[in-house]
């Protein structure tokens, strides 16, 4: 009796191989964009806190050096803030492809897997419509050995 084979199955381990290759990249680019956009609360309660004492300052005492040190330390803040946003936003651009491509791979693997399930299920049909041949000759041989003696 021939065993199943099902010819794609280097192609079907390949795909699950870089599946799960795609979705390690996929977790590291991930934890990559919480780890900014931590970084981002962090730095947008810095701020908050250092605006705060600003104020305070103010309330208190208007000295221009003391106003012009909180002034560039803030404006420092904010160009730190506007370029962790466009570092988020590259962040986002490769979750969203990595995204992308494991779902294309994902459908490959699918589509791999359903063909191979039904070249299964039509090889055991052949598998039983043949073992029902060879009942049916056996069963035939012993009907025809009987009536000959």
């Amino acid at each position: 009796m021939k065993r199943f084979v099902f010819r794609l199955e280097p192609l079907l381990k390949y795909k699950l191989t870089v599946e799960q290759k795609q979705k390690g990249e996929l977790a590291t680019a991930n934890a990559k964009l919480r780890a900014l956009q931590e970084e981002l609360k962090a730095m947008s309660d810095l701020f908050t806190r250092n605006a705060q004492e600003l104020a305070a300052v103010l309330l208190e005492k208007s000295e221009a050096g003391e106003l012009e040190k909180y002034s560039n330390y803030l404006r420092h803040l904010s160009e730190q803030r506007r370029r962790q946003l466009a570092l988020i936003e590259q962040a986002q651009a490769v979750v969203r492809e990595c995204q992308r491509v494991l779902i294309i791979t994902m459908r490959e693997v699918k589509t791999l897997t359903s063909l191979k399930e039904e070249q299964f299920r039509l090889y055991l049909e052949e598998v039983r419509a043949e073992e029902a041949k060879e009942i049916g000759d056996i069963v035939s041989y012993q009907t025809v050995a009987a009536v000959s003696e």
